[in-house]
């Protein structure tokens, strides 16, 4: 299922916040994996 800007509207904003939220984290989490495989 791929989030689409029409689909994203029928989402409630505290889901929209969350998923930004663990979006955000797991890119950090990536990040320090790259870091600490270097």
């Amino acid at each position: 299922q791929f989030i689409t800007p029409e689909s994203e509207i029928t989402v409630p904003s505290g889901t929209n916040i969350w998923l930004k939220v663990y979006l955000n984290s797991a890119s950090t989490e990536i990040d320090s994996l790259c870091v600490h495989g270097k």
